[in-house]
């Protein structure tokens, strides 16, 4: 966890972006330094699916999801899973936000409209913006991921 975040062991303050090392995907600071305010709303992970949970779909709870750690947490609740709840209000130093957008799945074919993957919660986007993150699959080869 050193290479790849700040927390309570080795920080006293938040510390600039991408100072330590990306993580297996390639993201830099998606652990530790500050938690992350996500889309979700509060929903427990019993009710949900177990694979790719999405949180609660409405807002029920009054609370908010945030993801990660922060220089105030213990190295090991460093990690993307780590999720904790609070109300939309709550502000600190050791608080952020995660800028995230849907993934497009290319089309099989050339004469086919790209698929946008499902997600819980998604911001409108406007028609003329492009993709940051396509991902294409192909049956030979799995999944490419391409970042514009």
């Amino acid at each position: 966890m050193s290479s790849l975040g700040w927390y309570k062991e080795n920080a006293t303050t938040t510390n600039e972006v991408m100072t330590k090392s990306a993580n297996e995907l390639g993201i830099y600071d998606m652990s530790g330094n500050v938690w992350e305010w996500v889309w979700d709303w509060y929903g427990n992970y019993h009710l949900a699916d177990n694979d790719n949970p999405l949180g609660a779909k409405a807002d029920v709870t009054g609370r908010k999801m945030r993801r990660g750690g922060s220089i105030n947490s213990d190295a090991v609740f460093c990690r993307n899973a780590n999720r904790a709840s609070s109300v939309p209000e709550l502000r600190g130093v050791d608080l952020g936000f995660r800028v995230v957008r849907s993934v497009i799945v290319a089309a099989d074919s050339e004469n086919e409209e790209p698929v946008v993957a499902p997600a819980a919660n998604t911001v409108p986007e406007e028609e003329d913006d492009d993709p940051l993150l396509t991902v294409e699959y192909d049956e030979e080869d799995g999944l490419d991921v391409i970042i514009d």
